[in-house]
């Protein structure tokens, strides 16, 4: 009875220790809707922009990235609607529009399955 309380408490221990070394993913989704002929259309990617030891380097990453891309986005003359994150640029056209949304995850989940 001991030798399995044990052999549980080392899984566990083990299980925490591998989940606590994880690295950390900064993705990118780019989603562009258009409307050709009256049809909506969308295509969505998913880009991988750099991994991470640590979750908060993914997160500082994340900001200056974001603040990047909304720079970009403002000087090239499109609206742009920011949430924290998130980034809507509309293009000069009312038939097209960009979504760039940026994720922070561990190097176990893939957002594009």
């Amino acid at each position: 009875m001991k030798k399995a309380f044990l052999i549980i408490v080392l899984l566990i221990v083990l299980g925490g220790v591998a989940n606590a070394e994880c690295a950390w993913v900064l993705w990118e989704q780019k989603t562009y809707y258009t409307i050709e002929k009256g049809e909506a259309t969308e295509k969505t990617f998913w880009l991988i922009i750099e991994a991470f030891p640590q979750y908060e380097q993914c997160l500082e990453r994340k900001k200056m990235l974001f603040v990047n891309i909304k720079g970009i986005a403002a000087s090239t003359g499109p609206k742009v609607q920011a949430v924290p994150f998130e980034l809507v640029i509309e293009h000069f056209s009312d038939t097209a529009s960009l979504h760039h949304h940026l994720k922070c995850l561990p190097d176990t989940i893939d957002p594009r399955k």
